[in-house]
């Protein structure tokens, strides 16, 4: 029972950890270019296997800007 009890008053704060790290994740592909990497390589890849069916493929954020 006190284990359940220890178990819920962690959480929030468990929560807390887990969501700065993932903002200093997020921060830090962002300033490496990561981010900006891996957006380019997954449109090569869905571009080349849709093109092998003749499928032609366009991406929004392409049309943005």
């Amino acid at each position: 029972m006190l284990n359940r009890i220890a178990d819920a008053l962690e959480t929030p704060q468990q929560a807390e950890f887990y969501k700065r790290a993932e903002t200093k994740v997020a921060d830090s592909a962002q300033g490496s270019g990561l981010r900006k990497q891996a957006t380019a390589k997954t449109k090569a890849m869905l571009t080349r296997g849709f093109g092998a069916l003749d499928i032609d493929v366009s991406f929004l954020d392409d049309a943005q800007g």
